[in-house]
């Protein structure tokens, strides 16, 4: 189990859990426990001890009687389920039972207390059974009861002399094809009398006819439509409209001969229906796209002919800016440099090639904007590092392997900490706690 063990040095007053020697223990002075294990056969050196010696068997077994014991005591006798006599109501007969009458035993008994005296038999199990279904007083000639039986009774029929007068033989039998069930009277009072279902292609024609009072319309002349009245008749055309062809040309000139057009030649084909537009060869005093995209990448009132005094004063006036190319490139200075301000160093790796370095910050700020993570120091080298075990909750030791650029620590030893109260964060295997002039060691 987890917790805090205490150390015992010269001095200390030790509270132990158990004691296990297998020579014996020495004690100079007061052994104080809650309780002493074992039989005490084997205790020697105490005076006035013999074989009576009350044993921890014996004491056991005192401790499993109750206090004032008393085994002929009617109260004890009662609890214990014994049959007591006071429970009994004919004690003699009780006594006088010679014969098992348990569930599945087979006593003899006499006939003397049966009231029939010409024939004392028992009754069975089967014949119980029979005579309770029978209910009270039961009669089957009784009207209720042979009506409850589901018997169609006299004063339930209407005409009860024609249902006795019946004569079977002289009722119509059930058609083959099925009885005449309800609706089929009114599908069949629905039909025409004499109607047909083949009729001929000839007789069907003449039912629909033709022209306005029939289905189908009279034939229209050629050049006639049918109208929305079933009738047919000639369309009629406005001055107005023009052709495809009409409008074509139309269009084709208004676009070729037209407004004014510089640089650009329109012309019109009349057998496609096409329009080319051609437009006059370039010189090299036309603007073109090109050098409009250049003219807009240089600023207003830009010159190339300033002076270092002046590019400086411009790189003061800038509150960003920045040296060297996008991609590949190094800008080197040559003699020392002062930062007045923050210096933030954008990158992957941050080399400082000094002899000595010193730094006036107190404490150094790791994985700064990070997410707890794991932490540290490590000597290039000898492959050692100091770190911060987030996993382990503590600081812990590298003592080979350690690289650059690691992000985590293999922790193979741990930091001892020393606390003086119990702080749940440092409850971690070998710890150290100086508490109350008593010191206590972590163990998990």
């Amino acid at each position: 189990m987890a917790e805090w063990k205490k150390v015992i040095v010269s001095g200390s007053v030790a509270s132990l859990a158990a004691v296990s020697a297998s020579t014996g223990i020495d004690v100079d002075g007061r052994v104080a426990a809650t309780a002493f294990y074992g039989d005490g056969s084997n205790i020697t050196g105490i005076s006035g001890t013999s074989d009576n010696n009350f044993t921890t068997v014996l004491k056991n077994k005192l401790d499993g009687i109750e206090a004032s014991a008393n085994v002929t005591d009617t109260a004890n006798v009662t609890a214990a389920g014994a049959l007591m006599d006071s429970e009994l109501t004919s004690i003699a007969n009780v006594k006088a039972l010679d014969q098992s009458v348990i569930s599945g035993a087979s006593p003899t008994f006499g006939t003397a207390n049966f009231t029939d005296a010409t024939n004392k038999r028992l009754m069975t199990d089967a014949q119980e059974t029979k005579l309770n279904s029978v209910e009270s007083g039961a009669d089957v000639t009784d009207a209720t009861n042979v009506a409850a039986a589901g018997a169609l009774m006299d004063s339930e029929m209407t005409d009860l002399a024609g249902v006795k007068g019946v004569t079977i033989s002289t009722l119509q039998p059930k058609p083959s094809e099925g009885a005449f069930a309800n609706g089929d009277k009114t599908k069949l009072d629905g039909i025409d009398a004499g109607a047909e279902v083949n009729r001929t292609d000839a007789a069907i024609k003449t039912s629909i006819g033709t022209g306005n009072g029939k289905f189908v319309p009279a034939a229209g002349s050629a050049g006639q439509f049918l109208k929305h009245d079933g009738t047919f008749g000639t369309p009629s055309y406005s001055s107005g409209q023009r052709t495809q062809e009409e409008i074509e040309d139309f269009a084709g000139a208004l676009i070729a001969t037209g407004g004014t057009k510089t640089g650009i030649t329109v012309t019109y084909q009349d057998a496609t229906g096409d329009i080319d537009f051609v437009v006059a060869s370039q010189t090299d005093q036309n603007f073109t796209n090109a050098d409009h995209s250049k003219l807009n990448g240089i600023e207003s009132n830009a010159t190339a002919d300033q002076t270092a005094t002046e590019i400086t004063g411009l790189l003061n006036d800038v509150a960003t800016y920045s040296l060297g190319t996008t991609g590949a490139g190094t800008v080197t200075v040559n003699n020392g440099l002062t930062v007045t301000g923050d210096l933030t160093v954008n990158g992957t790796t941050t080399t400082v090639d000094t002899a000595n370095l010193n730094v006036t910050d107190q404490f150094i700020n790791l994985n700064d904007g990070g997410s707890a993570a794991d932490g540290g120091l490590v000597v290039e080298g000898a492959g050692t590092s100091f770190g911060w075990d987030n996993s382990a909750g503590r600081w812990a030791f590298d003592a080979a392997g350690a690289t650059e650029g690691q992000t985590a620590i293999t922790s193979d030893a741990f930091a001892a900490a020393v606390v003086t109260s119990d702080l749940a964060a440092y409850r971690k295997n070998g710890n150290i706690r100086v508490q109350s002039g008593e010191v206590y060691i972590y163990v998990e």
